[in-house]
């Protein structure tokens, strides 16, 4: 079992694109020392246990190391899925528990990392998707405006680095963190990057999502699933709508965070 505050704060705020928790602050997080916290190997990239289509072969990758709660080892896990790899053996860590496989295959704990068949170790989703895009173009996750579509993904992961850093900030200087100057920082930097993405949401298609709907629902669901009762929170009536359309992919309602 995977203690939920351990397994869902913890474990997701070292494994943003930006800095990890300095090695001084770890003793700041709760509970017990987060070496007894086990992994837990699982075989689908959702919650369910059904299986989501078969690889075809040669397509060379083993397993994929990730949290529940993570958006980064979500966005990962949801192009996995789109690309049609969904059948991919994923082990389930907590990377401040220092995993004797994660530590192998990454030796900065990060989840999401993917280890293909040859030993290679990808980390940092959108490195993630950046190899996917190289290694099966089609279908592609870029859109038909590839400078619009990254730039708009660009302001989903500001937010979405903005909520994992604010978790940083509480563990770390505690509740006052909020009201701090880089607190209320981060505020601005969650609550203007959502009305800047409802002010012109990515168009998630008919067909396989492009990474900027795939980041702006992720970046939105991250953000209510945290901060649920924040009053910063701006209305975003255009991007609930783009959430409600994502949640309709299997990719998407089955990778949904949760402790």
């Amino acid at each position: 079992m995977i203690h939920a505050c351990r397994q869902s704060v913890a474990a997701e705020i070292c494994i943003g694109q930006g800095d990890l928790v300095p090695p001084e602050f770890r003793h700041h997080l709760d509970g017990p020392p987060w070496g007894t916290v086990r992994s837990k190997p699982v075989s689908w990239l959702g919650r369910g246990s059904e299986g989501a289509g078969n690889n075809q072969q040669g397509n060379n990758l083993v397993k994929l190391f990730i949290n529940t709660t993570s958006p980064y080892a979500r966005i990962a896990r949801i192009a996995l899925w789109e690309k049609g790899f969904r059948d991919i053996e994923t082990r389930i860590v907590d990377p401040w528990g220092d995993d004797p496989d994660l530590l192998a295959a990454n030796p900065a704990a990060r989840v999401p990392t993917l280890v293909t068949d040859d030993g290679q170790a990808l980390a940092e989703s959108l490195l993630i998707v950046l190899w996917l895009e190289a290694v099966r173009p089609e279908p592609t996750l870029l859109g038909g405006d590839a400078a619009g579509g990254v730039a708009r993904a660009g302001t989903a992961m500001g937010v979405i680095d903005a909520a994992v850093h604010t978790l940083i900030g509480r563990k770390t200087a505690g509740v006052s963190f909020d009201g701090s100057p880089v607190g209320l920082r981060r505020q601005r930097s969650m609550a203007e990057g959502l009305k800047r993405l409802d002010a012109d949401p990515p168009e998630p298609g008919d067909g396989t999502p492009p990474l900027a709907a795939i980041a702006a629902a992720v970046a939105l669901d991250y953000v209510q699933f945290r901060f649920p009762q924040a009053g910063w929170m701006p209305p975003v009536p255009r991007l609930e709508r783009l959430q409600q359309r994502m949640r309709t992919r299997p990719s998407v309602e089955q990778t949904r965070p949760h402790d």
